[in-house]
């Protein structure tokens, strides 16, 4: 068992004017059976996210009964692990690109977050 550093980068695919769903939050998953206040070291302090635009998502941690996903199927809709939901201000749109039909990294003005964490849970 040894620690891992996990390093995301998180934006939405711009398809110019299509006509783009709701994101209402992004979910990181743990290994079963272990919380996301275990795996995460420092818990939800040891969460690094930085955003450019696009909204303020907000980190919802999964405790020792870890976190419902209602949309998926129901054999799976219980996992361990945190999501990022989207924020309440107005046009608080989580990752919403400028639909100019260029995405991240190659239009940097296309809103994206940076998340870093430290985990005692090997990838799966």
């Amino acid at each position: 068992m040894g620690i891992y550093t996990y390093t995301y980068t998180l934006y939405r695919i711009d398809q110019g004017l299509a006509r783009y769903r709701d994101v209402s939050h992004v979910s990181f998953w743990f290994p079963c059976k272990l919380g996301a206040e275990k795996g995460v070291i420092n818990g939800q302090f040891g969460i690094q996210m930085v955003c450019t635009g696009g909204g303020c998502p907000v980190l919802e941690m999964g405790g020792t009964g870890g976190m419902t996903e209602p949309v998926l199927d129901s054999a799976c809709r219980f996992f361990w692990g945190f999501k990022f939901d989207e924020c309440s201000e107005t046009d608080g749109r989580f990752l919403l690109p400028n639909v100019d039909e260029v995405s991240y990294p190659a239009d940097p003005a296309d809103p994206h977050c940076k998340i870093a964490l430290r985990s005692s849970a090997g990838p799966e």
